[in-house]
């Protein structure tokens, strides 16, 4: 345990030219994480420059930062990793523990594992943002110091460290590229040129929205005749079961009734599987490779109806896009997709509908047009009269310019 106040001393060193050298105690966190006290000296001045009032003046400030402070840390980066490892962790899901491993292992650990825990300042990770941002997506630049900062919050809150050195790192901008997004027709020609499950499996990603990591996480007792739809509290990812991305939410999906009918007739052609089976699995019993599905079923398929190859999040994005294009509440597609922010619903998933838009632009044009002949028309006329001004109604271009100019 570190001690709250302590004196230190005051010695003089030195043959020909005399110091002044401070002594006193640090706290100092080892590896296993316990506090110790170790003993340190410092050269504070010359004895020709200080007095011993002065030297013990710098002295008691030393002394009042250290007792005030964070103990300094022993330990490297690569060693105070193996303890987040441990303490922090395992409170992560599968997805998110494996992508942070993928970054540890490919860039923090090589730069900082042999570096000692106190000595990382801002300037350090400055320096690996701007490295990053020279090679990679600036997405990758941000997760990569989001990991970095979150690793050094636990420090601080520890107490191995003083502040965390990510504060104010600034980071490459971000450009988000466009998504692919599906429209209703394209999805249809997908589902109605490949075979079962996978067409139902295209179906239900389409009208649901799921993730992936969802849509493969559906067993037979997901599906609840009664209350017309299905219920998704699991998710798989790469062998492993886990909850899914809105932890403790069992999201319950209404479906029409043909659709229910479908999935019935695809369990009976599959030999009325456990209800514990997955909905799309392999002949032994496993969900399907999500990566085999997109390689070997999707992709061929977006090549012989002349689509771009297209991943399972496209047919997420376009459901968003129709949903918002055919006036649904976005607070809804919101709930339905499992956003934390109605924001990223819209910024991200509802995808600008380039025919839409262009009906809009194409009527607004018209409209000004005819307001525009409206004024030619006018012009001959003169100013409008009092009772003109006074029986217009709506207020529409048009009758605004007829009413105004002379």
């Amino acid at each position: 345990m570190r001690a709250k106040w302590q004196e230190g001393s005051l010695i003089k060193r030195g043959k020909y030219r005399r110091v002044w050298v401070a002594r006193y105690r640090i706290s100092v966190a080892g590896p296993d994480g316990k506090i110790s006290r170790r003993q340190v000296e410092r050269i504070i001045g010359s004895v020709d420059d200080l007095s011993r009032r002065q030297a013990q003046d710098k002295l008691h400030g030393i002394i009042r930062a250290v007792d005030e402070g964070s103990p300094s840390v022993a330990v490297t980066f690569g060693q105070y990793t193996a303890r987040w490892r441990e303490a922090i962790a395992p409170r992560f899901k599968f997805s998110t523990r494996r992508g942070y491993e993928s970054l540890l292992r490919l860039y923090l650990l090589p730069k900082f594992s042999f570096m000692p825990l106190g000595k990382i300042k801002l300037l350090d990770v400055q320096i690996l943002a701007a490295e990053l941002g020279k090679t990679h997506k600036p997405e990758t630049t941000k997760h990569v110091v989001d990991l970095l900062s979150g690793m050094f919050r636990a420090a601080v809150k520890w107490g191995w460290v003083r502040e965390n050195p990510c504060k104010g790192v600034e980071l490459p901008q971000r450009y988000r590229r466009p998504q692919a997004a599906l429209d209703p027709g394209s999805v249809a020609r997908l589902i109605m040129s490949v075979e079962e499950p996978y067409a139902t499996l295209l179906l239900l990603i389409s009208i649901t929205a799921l993730r992936r990591s969802e849509i493969f996480g559906l067993r037979w007792r997901s599906i609840d005749r009664q209350r017309g739809g299905i219920s998704v509290s699991e998710a798989y990812i790469d062998g492993h079961w886990s909850e899914p991305k809105v932890q403790g939410q069992i999201k319950f999906f209404p479906l029409p009734a043909w659709v229910l009918d479908r999935l019935e007739a695809l369990r009976e052609n599959a030999g009325r599987p456990a209800p514990d089976q997955p909905i799309f699995a392999t002949r032994l019993g496993k969900p399907v490779n999500p990566n085999n599905v997109r390689n070997r079923v999707i992709v061929p398929a977006c090549k012989k109806l002349g689509i771009p190859p297209v991943s399972f999040h496209a047919f997420r994005r376009g459901t968003a896009t129709a949903l918002i294009a055919g006036g649904a509440d976005p607070k809804l597609v919101q709930s339905w997709l499992g956003h934390s922010d109605v924001q990223v619903t819209l910024a991200h998933y509802a995808m600008l509908d380039a025919s839409r838009l262009r009906t809009a632009v194409e009527g607004y044009a018209e409209k000004l047009r005819g307001n525009c002949e409206e004024v030619e028309r006018a012009k001959g006329r003169g100013p409008a009269t009092s009772n003109e001004i006074n029986n217009l109604q709506g207020g529409g271009v048009a009758q605004v310019v007829r009413a105004t100019v002379s």
